[in-house]
């Protein structure tokens, strides 16, 4: 009798634990899938936004925001063609979708990452040669030539995605994964041709772009507006005329500095943000095609995973926070008061 109220109370308890822990397993994928969708949202509305921000607004219709407007599309068709899809596959335990759909959201998700890799790789060559040679690549700097930048680098993602799709199968038959494929050739030539060469570009061009603007930062901040011709007696002026040049001079550069500033300051938020992003997933993603002996918990792959597509949703922030002309169609775009006195 004892033995069976031992039996009976012990089953009581199994099935209390496995009601407990399956209760924690649906809450806790509710938890995810609501932070996931939040994270989805931003990416698709953040980047709509700044497309039709430069469609509607004509000062936004300038050459060098064209590779905006290709950033902003590549993000996009991210939160529309994978993401949706990657929550389903994070919220189920085997892939049930196939291998055709499988194969198909693999490729999609390497040619909308690698385009927007690719893009902010542009993006820090643009506005290094901006800066760098400004007078002659202001006359270069043409819609035809953004427009081959940005053919080029939708051709080379696309180039990288279909190959899986050749002959390196992402998903093995009779598979319940949906993963792309360890091939180490294809594992080679995806990470460096979609991340650690941008990565590399990227870093040392923001780098000398980074010194260039400190250096000019510093001869702008040792600018005297007044010359030493003023002490000539060759050279008279009246007080007043004398005043109001100081003035002006002063406010001139002063509104230089703080630009160079802020513009450096974005390049610092962009590069750490970026590999803040990226770094974990692709160093992870090289190195395990290689280690049979090395395992990733499947935890950790799906937050270096999303922590690479969160970039989706902050590069639409760090592009236009310091552009007044994007924070002005944002509010004409959301019907939003405008403010009555621009700061610099």
């Amino acid at each position: 009798m004892a033995s069976d109220i031992h039996t009976n109370w012990t089953d009581c308890i199994n099935q209390t634990n496995f009601v407990f822990e399956g209760s924690m397993t649906v809450a806790f994928k509710m938890i995810v899938a609501f932070l996931l969708v939040i994270v989805i949202s931003c990416i698709f509305s953040g980047n709509l936004l700044v497309l039709l921000a430069i469609w509607k607004e004509t000062s936004l219709q300038l050459p060098q925001n064209y590779l905006i407007a290709s950033l902003a599309l590549s993000d996009l068709l991210l939160s529309i063609l994978v993401l949706p899809i990657s929550l389903v596959s994070e919220l189920t335990d085997d892939w049930v979708l196939g291998n055709t759909v499988c194969n198909i959201w693999i490729s999609s998700d390497v040619f909308c990452c690698t385009a927007s890799i690719l893009n902010l790789c542009i993006i820090s060559l643009d506005r290094y040669w901006a800066i760098t040679q400004h007078v002659n690549y202001m006359r270069k700097r043409t819609r035809k030539r953004m427009i081959t930048m940005i053919i080029f680098v939708w051709l080379v993602a696309l180039v990288i995605s279909i190959i899986p799709l050749l002959g390196l199968r992402s998903t093995e038959s009779n598979s319940k994964e949906c993963i792309i494929t360890q091939n180490k050739f294809y594992t080679i030539l995806s990470t460096f041709g979609a991340f650690f060469i941008p990565m590399t570009v990227m870093l040392v061009v923001y780098w000398r772009t980074f010194r260039k603007a400190m250096d000019h930062i510093h001869k702008q901040s040792k600018f005297q507006p007044i010359s030493a011709r003023n002490n000539d007696s060759s050279f008279k002026k009246p007080n007043s005329a004398i005043k109001s040049m100081l003035c002006i001079g002063s406010t001139k550069q002063s509104l230089i500095i703080r630009r160079e500033r802020r513009a450096t300051k974005t390049l610092c938020i962009v590069t750490g943000a970026f590999l803040i992003s990226w770094l974990p997933f692709f160093i992870t993603a090289l190195i395990l095609p290689f280690c049979s002996n090395c395992s990733l918990p499947q935890v950790w792959g799906s937050v270096f995973l999303w922590l690479g597509y969160s970039n989706s949703a902050v590069n639409p922030i760090i592009y236009t926070k310091f552009n007044k002309d994007f924070q002005h169609a944002f509010r004409k775009l959301l019907h939003l008061k405008q403010p009555t006195m621009d700061t610099v």
